[in-house]
């Protein structure tokens, strides 16, 4: 699995998130700001958004990892921040297994 494989699977849960919020679209994009200052997600949001990426990511990868934990937490910077940072951080995360 490779950084492009990744953010597809964050896109396919933009996907999903843009289908249920209409009102509220994410634009796929690296650059696109996810949660945070001017971030497009509030809490709940990201919640979704993250539980969507781990879903997407067991299936299509058969990579059971949790996004949400204290290392996720304890970060200097977020890594929900952006896509790409996102998928540095699921791709490190993969990584370290």
């Amino acid at each position: 699995m490779n950084k492009e494989d990744i953010i597809n699977i964050i896109y396919l849960a933009i996907d999903d998130y843009n289908q249920i919020n209409p009102n509220s679209l994410i634009a796929k994009e690296s650059n696109t700001l996810l949660y945070g200052q001017d971030g497009k997600l509030d809490s709940l949001g990201l919640v979704n958004l993250i539980l969507a990426i781990e879903e997407k990511l067991l299936d299509n990868f058969n990579k059971s990892i949790s996004l949400a934990d204290d290392k996720a937490f304890s970060e200097k910077t977020s890594p929900f921040s952006s896509v790409s940072v996102l998928a540095d951080f699921i791709y490190n995360k993969i990584d370290d297994k």
